[in-house]
């Protein structure tokens, strides 16, 4: 029969258990599950003492309610803690693979709308070759539209097209949106729709003159209203880029350069005459597409 020691037990708290002048390490789980269940339990006196080597397999015993809490209580602790660090690793991987799929979403809008750009330089490129009868210095590139290769210039507008509605997407995903950004995609959206015109409805002159006898039907004036559309829009681009947000110093110069020198050139070929409109309209639109290649890798 058990001594009458053994079998008494007695009420002990948190308080009570910290006057045993016992190392910290052996008890400070216990210590802790018992200040968050905020109550005292009762407890085998003998127990408390720090285990050595004799006395260890006490703690292990299945009736010791002292040794199965600790246990239980070391297992809890390790899996919150391996869920906490799977959650935050977790979270942490989701953030930047979402962080890397918009940058490879803002870059693949980048690549298309300079591959679609670059179709239509190439198109213009090669109707000079394909009509060599319409000369590039008084012609201008709307002609080529009129030929039997016409859907070939058509196709390039598309292209332009797309190119600037790309443009004004890559803008707006490129950096947060401001009052300024939002104008200019406006304006780029506006240069799109202009081009549109043109692709659909053909001009009706020739070397920038209508011929005798023709008056201007409403195709060549959408196509002309188109034309100009563009042709305004990105000369406003040019001049709301200027005031963009957090745009680099060189960027700015270079804008008032290409906007200087787009006017100074329109103005001196405009006093030449007719005879030089195609080269006019082919300085404009290389202006425009430098302009707009500067819009893409550095906004």
């Amino acid at each position: 029969m058990p001594t009458p020691h053994l079998c008494r037990r007695r009420r002990t708290s948190v308080a009570a258990l910290a006057q045993h002048r016992l190392p910290i390490s052996s008890n400070a789980a216990h210590v802790k599950g018992l200040s968050a269940r905020g109550s005292s339990i009762q407890l085998n006196e003998p127990n408390l003492v720090h285990p050595t080597p004799g006395r260890r397999e006490r703690l292990n015993e299945p009736g010791n309610r002292w040794g199965a809490a600790a246990h239980f209580h070391g297992m809890m602790n390790r899996s919150c803690r391996t869920r906490l660090n799977a959650g935050m690793a977790s979270r942490h991987n989701g953030s930047r693979e979402a962080g890397t799929a918009r940058w490879l979403g803002v870059r693949g809008v980048r690549i298309a709308a300079s591959a679609f750009l670059a179709v239509f330089v190439l198109v213009v490129a090669l109707e000079h070759v394909l009509e060599p009868a319409l000369a590039p210095l008084r012609h201008e590139i709307s002609e080529y539209s009129n030929t039997p290769d016409g859907w070939l210039m058509e196709s390039g507008f598309v292209a332009w097209a797309l190119s600037l509605s790309l443009t004004s997407a890559y803008v707006y995903r490129r950096a947060p949106a401001d009052p300024w950004r939002v104008l200019l995609c406006v304006v780029l959206g506006l240069g799109a729709a202009g081009l549109v015109l043109t692709a659909i409805f053909h001009t009706e002159t020739s070397a920038g003159v209508l011929p005798r006898g023709v008056r201007l039907s409403t195709e060549g004036r959408l196509h002309d209203w188109g034309s100009g559309t563009t042709s305004l829009a990105l000369f406003a681009g040019a001049l709301v880029c200027m005031r963009l947000p957090g745009l680099p110093q060189r960027v700015r110069n270079l804008s008032v350069l290409l906007v200087a020198t787009a006017v100074i050139a329109d103005l001196a070929l405009l006093a030449v005459g007719p005879s030089v409109g195609g080269l006019r309209q082919r300085v404009l639109i290389g202006i425009g597409c430098l302009w707009q290649t500067m819009l893409l890798y550095d906004a």
